[in-house]
């Protein structure tokens, strides 16, 4: 009855002060411990989060541990994300097999040979590049809970999580443009000539791939969304592909000829169609095995005046489209440390 209140007069005064002796017991000398150990703790977390990026040496793994350990994440993240990467690398085979029929065993000895031969180095350029830039930002959209759920852990050093998906993009676009090649060149007779021409052909086409993959990773951490992002790689991959010289002539160019500079599509077109079209017309006499268009001039003579090829320029360009990679990539870390959005806290 004394528990709940029944049959004790109205006006008696209580004889036990509760709030008096809970002070006074070890369950109170407990709980202020627990609520001083989370207030100390709520303040140093304040203070670590405006500071999240510095270097701690409090990690029980060493740096090199932990890279090495957030790479390995990344790689199981991929690998055994069935939609994702094999159907990327099925995507690959299947357009490669797909390329590779439509433009079968291309001849270029008349005007619309050589223009379906051009037209598939341009077309190999915007499904690889255009799907890979795109196809990085749901990717880490995805990928990014985790990184904010293991930040609040403070499991590894934030700066690791860009750097891991650098790396380890390149063994995928390694083995996809190696099949993509392969297959569809292979088909088409497309820099299959020698084995020095296959491996310089799939060697630009694995670092113009992995340049755009690195601008869709660097616009994901720059945009706020990932919406935002993908609407930004959409309108500026298309920019690119209509200043690269193709559709339009680079001496019809008049307003924006520092799009056609500032542009991988430019750099990796110029290599590859120099690769695939390049013959010696200079030491070629009264017999030569340089194709001929049937108005008796040669075909690489022919497309390097319209569009402004230069056998010389070759590795100059490869060079700019390295550096165009490397650029994204270094942006791609800067724009995750700096922005406030790519933080865990802010969200």
């Amino acid at each position: 009855m004394g528990v709940t209140g029944h049959g004790i007069p109205g006006r008696r005064l209580a004889v036990t002060d509760f709030a008096e002796e809970f002070q006074n017991s070890h369950l109170h000398e407990v709980a202020m411990k627990v609520i001083n150990n989370a207030t100390e703790n709520n303040k140093i977390g304040k203070e670590k989060d405006s500071n999240m990026i510095s270097i701690s040496y409090n990690y029980p793994a060493s740096f090199i541990r932990q890279i090495g350990l957030v790479l390995l994440r990344t790689q199981r993240f991929l690998w055994r994300n069935v939609n994702y990467t094999y159907s990327r690398f099925t995507g690959c085979v299947m357009i490669g097999l797909l390329m590779g029929s439509l433009y079968f065993k291309i001849k270029y000895e008349d005007t619309y040979g050589v223009t379906s031969r051009s037209l598939y180095i341009y077309m190999q350029t915007i499904l690889i590049g255009v799907i890979s830039a795109n196809n990085v930002i749901p990717q880490i959209g995805t990928d990014r809970l985790a990184y904010f759920r293991e930040m609040r852990s403070k499991m590894y050093l934030p700066i690791f999580y860009p750097v891991s998906w650098v790396i380890s993009e390149i063994p995928y676009f390694l083995i996809a443009t190696l099949a993509f090649v392969g297959i569809g060149n292979g088909m088409a007779r497309i820099a299959t000539e020698t084995a020095t021409d296959f491996l310089a052909y799939w060697s630009v086409l694995f670092i113009f791939t992995l340049c755009m993959t690195y601008f869709g990773m660097m616009i994901t951490f720059l945009a706020p969304s990932p919406i935002f992002a993908a609407f930004l790689v959409s309108i500026i991959t298309s920019l690119w592909v209509s200043a690269s010289g193709v559709v339009v002539r680079f001496s019809d160019i008049r307003f924006y000829k520092w799009m056609y500079w500032t542009n991988p599509f430019q750099y990796a077109m110029s290599t590859l169609t120099t690769i695939s079209f390049y013959c010696d017309t200079s030491s070629c006499q009264r017999q030569c095995s340089c194709p001929r268009l049937p108005d008796g001039s040669y075909v690489w003579d022919r497309i390097a005046s319209i569009r402004s090829l230069s056998q010389e320029r070759i590795y100059a360009d490869v060079v700019t489209l390295a550096g165009m990679c490397t650029t994204f990539a270094v942006l791609a870390l800067l724009f995750f440390i700096i922005l406030k959005h790519n933080s865990p806290h802010a969200h």
